[in-house]
Order: C-alpha cells, then structure tokens, then sequence
C-alpha cells in the first residue's frame, strides 16, 4: 500500500534543472551528471517523497501541523558508481541553527565515512562525496541531516563509466519506525549519525524512518499517520514536553491523548510490535510545572496505559527512558537532550529491548516491589554503581512484565553472588492471565560465591498475558547481591 502511493507521488518532467546544469559548469569537462530521477538512485527511508529531474525533495507532511515536517532525518539516497571523483548538489531551504544539524552523513560499502559532508549556508551548494585514483565501483549512500529542508540535486562524476551503475544497493527489509520528539530527531548530537534512531537501525540490522519532530508533545491525531507508516517495529519516545512546556498537558487531557494515538495506532497496524519509552532525565524534572505535575507523574501515565492495554494488546511494552542513559551532566550536556556518548549509550540499551525495567537497580530499584531484608546497596554491584542485596533476613524483590505471550519462548539471565554458599537466593518468573491470577511458575537456585551470569529459559504457557519477575532469599547467616537482569523481546 505505502509503495504503491509512493509511485503515485513521483513527478518526472523530461527537462533537466537548471541548478544542476549551472552547477555543473564548475566542474571538468569530462563530468557527466544524474539528476535525481536517475534511475541508479534508489530512495530509502522517508515518509513521502517528491522526485523530479530538479530535486529530491522528501517530506513527513502526514504528520499535519508540524513546523519540523519537511526535515527527513536519516533518509538515504543510495546509489553505486565506479567514478574516481564524486560531487553532490544540495538545496539547502533551512537549516536548525545549531553547530552540525546540516551535515550528511557518508556511508561506502557499508562503512561510515569519517568526515560528514554539506554546508551550514542557506542556498545552492556543492560538496565532494568521494574520490579515488582509479575507477571501481563502490556502494554509497548519503545519509540526509536530522534538522535541516534540504532537497537534493544530483551527482556529478567523474572518471570510470560516467553513469550510475545498477542495481543500486539495496537495504535492510526489516523497517523500524521511530516517532517521538527532539530526542528522537536527534537535537544536539553531532551528526544524523550519531542520532538513537540510527544507532539502532545499524546495531539490529534494519532501516530506519526517523519520526522525531522537535517540541512535539503528545497528540491523538498522530495515531492515523503513524498508522500509515510501514514498519515492522515502533517505538514511542514522547512526554519529556508535556512536562516541560510553559503551559503543559494536564494529566487527564496527556492520558487520553496517548490512548487515542494508541487507539487510531492499532485500526491501521493492530499487531506491529510497539515500544513505549518513557521520558528520559532532564535537569529540572523534579520541579512542579504549572500543572502541579513533575516528569514522573508523566512517566506514571504512560506505565498505566501500558498496564492497562496489555492484556488485549499482546505486542505493546515499555521501556523506561531512565534505563536508557543515567542521569546527569555527563550523558546530558545542556540537561535534555542527550550528548553523542549519551546517544551511543541510549541506542546500545534500547537496541536489546530488555522488558525489565530499572534491570541495574541504578534508579534505586523504584520500580520493583519490596518485602523482608531487600534493599539497594552499592556495596558489591555487577555493574553500575548498586545492586539488590536480600538478607541476611528473609526479603523478596518482584516486579511486573507486560507483554509477555502464551507459547512463545525465552530466557531470563542475572547476575547474582552470595556470600555464603550455603545460603543461596532463588530467581523465579511467575506466570499470570488476563486477571493477574497465577498459572505457573520457573524458579532457579543459585549459591554462587562469586559473582557468575545464570539463564532461567523458558516457554509461556497457555494462557500468559503478563509475568512477574522475582528473586528471593530465605533467612539465614549471609546476603545475596543480584544485578543486571535482561529478559529480551524477541523481534525480527
């Protein structure tokens, strides 16, 4: 359906453009050009695109009523070329203001190149894409910017056949969608590159439709658009706004306009894994906006519309945005948006999809539930700086997983040590119906005096809509430190 629209949108007069031509003349008289409509040119990852023999113009208009719809981030003109030199053409409409928000990224048989390519100046310009000394083909793929209208004009090259070769290189069949606000556009990370979005897509494997819009907040009327986007995986990383904005989203109106992008979400693609990423840390989230709301009364929401969906809605889950990337000045410059090594560590973390939240208890174990001798302590962690310590009393620490199917398999791993042998905890997975009542249970015992990775496999029986992770110590004479839990969801 999306393909076939497409083909509908592509206008191609028989004339070349003029800008192109004019370029053109700056170059050796041997260069030879393609224009965008070449068919060597193979267009990925965009919402809606516009091809003429003029320009490569691609838009996310769908999305009505956002200032940032004609920026593309991470759309990929993808071609191959045997020429020894390259030159691109570039209309730049607008850029963003910030330092490198302009620039392309670079990508040669699969390999990032290292230096960027564009211009920060409003207008017609040139630039270098490559250049070798003696003809032979290579795949390239310019990576457009994250915060930039930018219309792309064609190729000038030079050396080797003078053409495009075919087939232009192909991408991953796998498409994730991921929608949210500038975090998700990828506002103050170096380049398109250095974005969450890609990051991802190159850790799994997959194409990458960025849908970051930059001040987004939470809206009904994105459901129907983002519906219509093809993709196989979705995550939503929307809230930090709401929050933050001088007149922010009371809680009732931010619930239910999260349950109606849901809802209009779910008519066009009912079964299409969707991820919900709670805001990640801002500097200020602890102070009441005027709504008399912080950013974790936000959070709060969007973990109950979650809870409440999941029963039905086998394929929604949630990730916590404070798991991601901790918090503070180091992963955060400007007490936002993430830096590159905030965005390299949020992508690393979400890319394994891990369905257990606060996994290294570095957010003090907020979101698990506590009985007995169990408590955060930063004695013995595994990673990070704290752990779960139980005992020497009897203690429990559970926390619920949504999300979880009948009949589908997979593996529970921790990392645990207990300080006398003798004394060991026990890690278990409690499986529940629609109605929280209990089905079934897997448990492992583990006496480890050092600490050692233990995996707890398993199948969800008949029934299963969500589970309930635990790990426990009985009284004794010594303690039990766990940490670093994961129980991935298995995606394409």
């Amino acid at each position: 359906m999306f393909w076939a629209a497409l083909a509908l949108a592509l206008v191609i007069p028989a004339s070349p453009g003029a800008q192109v031509r004019d370029a053109s003349r700056r170059v050796q008289a041997q260069a030879t050009i393609a224009a965008p409509d070449d068919p060597g040119f193979h267009y990925t990852e965009f919402v809606r695109a516009e091809i003429t023999s003029h320009a490569a113009r691609f838009v996310r208009d769908t999305f009505v009523g956002d200032p940032f719809n004609e920026h593309s981030p991470g759309t990929r003109i993808n071609f191959r070329s045997d020429a020894t030199r390259i030159e691109a053409f570039f209309r730049y409409r607008t850029n963003c203001g910030l330092d490198l928000c302009w620039q392309f990224a670079v990508d040669v048989d699969g390999v990032l190149r290292p230096s960027p390519i564009g211009s920060s100046a409003v207008g017609v310009g040139s630039t270098r894409v490559f250049r070798q000394a003696a003809p032979q083909a290579h795949d390239f793929s310019l990576i457009l910017p994250y915060a930039s209208d930018v219309d792309f004009l064609g190729l000038s090259l030079t050396g080797g056949s003078g053409q495009l070769l075919t087939p232009p290189p192909s991408r991953p069949l796998i498409r994730y969608a991921a929608f949210g606000d500038s975090i998700t556009q990828g506002l103050d990370a170096s380049t398109i590159a250095s974005t969450y979005p890609y990051l991802v897509g190159v850790a799994r494997g997959w194409s990458v439709i960025n849908l970051g819009f930059a001040s987004h907040t939470v809206r009904a009327a994105d459901g129907v658009p983002l519906g219509m986007v093809p993709a196989d995986v979705i995550t939503l990383a929307i809230g930090t706004n709401d929050y933050g904005l001088a007149a922010p989203t009371p809680e009732a109106v931010f619930k239910s306009e999260f349950e109606g992008l849901l809802d209009d979400l779910r008519v066009l693609q009912p079964s299409t894994p969707v991820v919900c990423i709670t805001p990640t840390w801002r500097s200020n989230e602890e102070v009441p906006n005027t709504e008399g709301l912080v950013l974790d009364d936000y959070r709060r929401v969007l973990r109950e519309v979650v809870a409440e969906r999941s029963p039905p809605d086998a394929n929604l889950y949630l990730i916590e945005g404070r798991d991601l990337v901790p918090p503070g000045p180091t992963y955060f410059a400007e007490g936002l948006h993430p830096n590159d090594a905030g965005f390299a560590l949020y992508a690393a973390n979400l890319a394994r999809f891990n369905l257990i939240r606060d996994a290294g208890f570095e957010d003090t174990g907020a979101l698990w539930d506590s009985t007995g001798d169990a408590a955060i302590s930063a004695a013995a962690p595994h990673g990070g700086a704290f752990a779960l310590r139980l005992g020497p009393g009897s203690g429990t620490r559970s926390e619920v997983v949504y999300g979880i199917t009948a009949g589908r398999s997979y593996e529970l791993t921790v990392w645990s040590t207990a300080t006398v042998v003798s004394d060991p905890g026990t890690i278990g997975i409690d499986f529940l119906d629609a109605s929280d009542q209990f089905i079934d249970s897997e448990q492992l015992i583990v006496s480890a005096g050092a600490y050692q990775e233990d995996t707890l496999a398993f199948t969800a029986p008949a029934g299963t809509v969500r589970a309930e992770v635990w790990v426990h110590k009985d009284a004794g004479t010594g303690v039990y430190d766990v940490d670093d839990f994961e129980l991935l969801l298995d995606l394409p």
